[in-house]
């Protein structure tokens, strides 16, 4: 089904209860990650509109009454009548547990690690705190938040308002008595978002947009897809091993260097720099591109830490700002906005783990011409 529809923009269908067969007004209609949104008519028949195709996004249909639901694919999956089921609403059980941390710690906490420590995260209101359900559990040192309302986010830095349908949300830590920052190891965060644009005509928050999707992987991947890494000013680095005499300045030293002095003989770890187009081949799906990892290039997958086998631990340089990117798949596919379908096969680490809430963009958001 993925070729009859690959170059629809358009989006129909109608939305219907799934007991009564009868069809359902002002049911909010999104886009997941975007700011492409409609609200069905009386006749529960909705129409959503986008510049070009997006890849991993859901089509989102929100209603009080009834339970959130969730379209995979729509660019492709054929839509037509689609049903929501009610809203129960049954009586929840309350269980009242306590832990080390205070409510107050683990707020904080929670606010670092979901809207970010840039100057997007800083400028960023939850407008709905006293909805969030914040517990830490000590045996596994992580930090997980519920709500059963999206937590409403109001970014005055990039003029957006955001709903996030919090899903999931952890913090694992590696040290048990503290939430600080600096001891979290990994955050998993999921669930459908959307955005409302509070500064459409504002040149000043333009500006902010553009550089903070420069400063993204969708950045990254727009200019990969395009093959135009290089002429963007990035560059490409991996790590490699050489068994070699540790000169004389470097002995003795305590200078938080990553050497570790064997005798007088020691593994150096250096990074060297690689042509941007050397490990990648792209291939031309339009408007999609498919990107596979070069098997002829070799890369290290020590000292990662991660499970799962990691096809490329790559190091991206742009604008000074250092990122570590692994490649948990050896091919992906990339749309014109810069979006990729395997997110969840794609680690990042330094600068590009700091996008968050806080600098999140509109999965249809595109430079300044």
């Amino acid at each position: 089904m993925f070729t009859p529809y690959l170059n629809a923009q358009s989006i129909q269908g109608v939305v219907c209860d799934q007991e009564t067969r009868k069809p359902v007004a002002d049911v909010h209609v999104y886009l997941d990650g975007t700011s492409i949104h409609t609200i069905t008519d009386k006749s529960g028949k909705f129409e959503l509109n986008a510049k070009k195709l997006l890849l991993n996004t859901h089509l989102v249909l929100k209603h009080v009454s009834y339970e959130l639901a969730l379209i995979p694919n729509p660019f492709w999956s054929g839509i037509d009548t689609l049903f929501l089921k009610e809203e129960l609403n049954p009586i929840e059980e309350v269980v009242i547990r306590t832990d080390r941390f205070s409510r107050k710690q683990k707020l904080k906490a929670f606010r670092e690690q979901f809207l970010g420590n840039t100057r997007g995260g800083k400028a960023c209101k939850i407008l709905n705190e006293k909805d969030i359900q914040l517990v830490y559990h000590p045996n596994s040192r992580t930090l997980s938040a519920y709500a059963d309302h999206p937590v409403i986010v109001r970014n005055s830095y990039l003029g957006y308002e955001i709903e996030f349908q919090l899903d999931e949300f952890r913090i694992m830590y590696s040290n048990d008595n503290t939430l600080e920052s600096d001891y979290a190891k990994s955050v998993s965060l999921m669930g459908p978002r959307s955005f409302k644009d509070l500064s459409p005509e504002n040149s000043i928050i333009k500006k902010r947009r553009d550089l903070s999707y420069q400063t993204s992987p969708r950045n990254f991947f727009h200019h990969l897809a395009n093959q135009t890494l290089s002429t963007a000013g990035f560059k490409l680095y991996y790590e490699t091993e050489s068994k070699q005499e540790i000169p004389d300045s470097l002995k003795n030293k305590s200078s938080g260097t990553l050497l570790t002095l064997l005798g007088s003989n020691a593994k150096l770890k250096t990074s060297v720099e690689f042509p941007p187009d050397s490990c990648f081949i792209v291939k031309d799906i339009s408007p999609l591109k498919t990107i596979i990892l070069n098997p002829d290039f070799e890369f290290t997958q020590e000292d990662t830490g991660i499970e799962e086998k990691v096809y490329a631990d790559i190091k991206i340089l742009h604008n000074d700002l250092w990122s570590r990117t692994f490649f948990l798949t050896d091919s992906f596919m990339v749309d014109p906005y810069g979006n990729t379908d395997r997110i969840k096969k794609i680690i990042f680490s330094w600068r590009y783990q700091w996008y968050r809430v806080g600098e999140m963009l509109p999965l249809d958001y595109q430079l300044s011409e």
